[in-house]
C-alpha cells in the first residue's frame, strides 16, 4: 500500500511540474497544454482578449456571446442543457476563461527569470564574457556579449 501511495505522489508531482492546465468542460475533467490553448484562443476568428474580456465583464451581450463562443471553441466546453444537466452555464464559461488567465499569470510569476541560456554560458575566453551596452538597439540599450552580438538576458 505504501508503494501505491508513493507512486501516486510521484505522478501527482510530475503532473504539477509539467504545468498542465486542468479544467472541467461540463462533462469531464480535461488536462491540456496551456500553450496549445493559448494558440487556439489567439486563432479564434472573432475573440480579441483585450477587447472582449473587459466588455464581457461589464455585461455587454455581444461580447459575452463572443467570449462564450471562444471558450467553447478553445476548451471544448458545451453549453448547459437542462435536459441532461450537462455543460457549462454562461457564468461558468466566463469563470473558466478567468481561471485560465489566472493560471497563466501565476505561471509567469513563478517562472525563474534568472535562468541563463546555453549560448550565454558556453563562452570560454575571458574577453568574450565581458558585457557591453549596445547603443544602436531600437528598444534601448541591451546587454550583449562583447564581440559576438548575441543578446543575453
Amino acid at each position: 500500500m505504501f508503494q501505491w501511495l508513493a507512486n501516486r505522489a510521484v505522478r501527482k508531482r510530475a503532473r504539477h511540474l509539467r504545468n498542465v492546465f486542468s479544467y472541467w468542460n461540463g462533462e469531464r475533467i480535461v488536462r491540456a497544454d496551456p500553450i496549445e490553448l493559448w494558440h487556439k484562443l489567439e486563432s479564434h476568428p472573432t475573440y480579441v482578449a483585450d477587447k472582449h474580456a473587459a466588455l464581457a465583464d461589464e455585461g455587454d451581450p455581444e461580447s459575452v456571446k463572443i467570449t462564450c463562443d471562444a471558450v467553447q471553441y478553445v476548451f471544448g466546453a458545451k453549453p448547459y442543457t437542462e435536459r441532461d444537466d450537462s455543460g457549462l452555464m454562461i457564468s461558468e464559461q466566463l469563470a473558466l476563461l478567468t481561471e485560465y488567465y489566472l493560471y497563466l499569470d501565476a505561471q509567469k510569476k513563478s517562472y525563474d527569470r534568472w535562468l541563463t541560456s546555453v549560448s550565454s554560458t558556453d563562452s570560454t575566453s575571458s574577453d568574450s564574457s565581458e558585457k557591453t551596452t549596445n547603443p544602436t538597439s531600437e528598444s534601448g540599450p541591451t546587454e550583449t556579449e562583447a564581440g559576438t552580438g548575441e543578446q543575453t538576458e
